[in-house]
């Protein structure tokens, strides 16, 4: 414990001795004009990474390197990327050149709505495009609808969300978008 304790001081030690310009100005070696003191910033050493308080099994006085979430900070998935509306996930579905993505079916007011991301996977500039669906269990019909999408260009990406009318039950979604 006490190596690797000593290893990461080391090494902190060695970072900052770079960052601080210690050991010698290369500029002023290499003939480059010295750096002026009044606009050189130091690294910052009064933060939680350099207080000298004793760990379990340290002496005190002996320094403790920073956690690796300070040097490696990590994000689950999920606070990277929440769900963006309740609901259920229901799969992928292509009309023509629209790439439905990130479907959620959920209930909004007793009725059924659903929640995609629209990817438009042509070259071409997609203008009024007008697309009729149906939210499906199996090969049975819940609830259907239009909708569409007002302007669009190639690879661009829009949000759309549509309310039914048909009273929401839960069941194994599947949306099956046309365009119409």
């Amino acid at each position: 414990m006490r190596k690797r304790a000593r290893a990461w001081a080391l090494l902190l030690l060695v970072a900052a001795t770079a960052c601080s310009g210690e050991g010698g100005d290369r500029r002023e070696a290499s003939g480059g004009l010295p750096e002026d003191p009044a606009t050189t910033s130091t690294p910052d050493t009064t933060g939680p990474a350099h207080e000298e308080s004793p760990g379990r099994g340290e002496e005190p006085g002996e320094e403790r390197p920073p956690p690796l979430e300070t040097i490696f900070p990590v994000e689950s998935p999920a606070q990277a990327s929440p769900d963006p509306l309740p609901g259920r996930g229901a799969p992928d579905e292509r009309a023509g050149a629209l790439r439905f993505w990130q479907v959620r079916v959920y209930e909004d007011g007793g009725a059924f709505a659903w929640h995609a991301n629209v990817t438009n996977t042509s070259t071409e500039y997609l203008n009024d495009v007008r697309f009729s669906w149906r939210i499906l269990d199996g090969d049975r019909v819940l609830d259907s609808g239009d909708g569409g999408v007002a302007a669009i260009g190639p690879g661009e990406t829009t949000t759309v969300t549509l309310r039914g009318a048909a009273a929401y039950r839960d069941a194994a979604f599947r949306v099956d978008v046309s365009l119409a």
